[in-house]
């Protein structure tokens, strides 16, 4: 598991990393993120084969700090539904200012989804000042993981083509 920090969203403060992962199983909940939460950018395909799977690593993600979650793939619905569903199990009672927002982006192309989880998506207020990090998490998606890479790598660039200037 091979963590790669890529830059800093001057924006937000945040730092950002990238991970890309062969399978969901290949997530450790060991790795050291240096930051109290962060925000999780969950690039993954699900069908009913590793449905669980899914729910399981974002149980292991909110134990971790995840204080928000964009989902980008195929069939993200369900991703997002799953993420949820571990939200409201690890939260019996969340208010306005503790709650893990999440979103789906089913309809973006990576570049946009990249962009909205950068500039749209943040956490609830109880996280936001401890939230000093943004984890891009490919799974099964090498050619996906490289076009983000070189993304984040560049945010300028990303601007440009997302919304026409930096």
């Amino acid at each position: 598991m091979n963590l790669t920090e890529t830059g800093i969203n001057e924006v937000s403060g945040r730092k950002l990393s990238i991970l890309e992962l062969p399978s969901i199983t290949d997530f450790s909940e060991h790795i050291d993120l240096r930051s109290k939460y962060f925000g999780c950018f969950l690039a993954v395909d699900v069908n009913a084969s590793n449905e669980a799977k899914v729910y399981n690593l974002a149980i292991k993600l909110l134990k971790l700090g995840m204080s928000f979650c964009t989902c980008w793939g195929e069939n993200c619905e369900t991703a997002h539904d799953l993420v949820d569903s571990a939200c409201h199990n690890y939260f019996s009672e969340p208010t306005d200012q503790n709650v893990i927002m999440t979103s789906w982006l089913s309809t973006e192309n990576l570049p946009e989804a990249l962009w909205d989880h950068l500039y749209v998506s943040f956490p609830a207020e109880d996280y936001w000042d401890e939230s000093k990090l943004d984890l891009f998490i490919f799974i099964n998606k090498p050619e996906s993981y490289k076009i983000a890479k070189k993304h984040l790598s560049d945010l300028n660039n990303l601007n440009i083509l997302v919304v026409g200037k930096d």
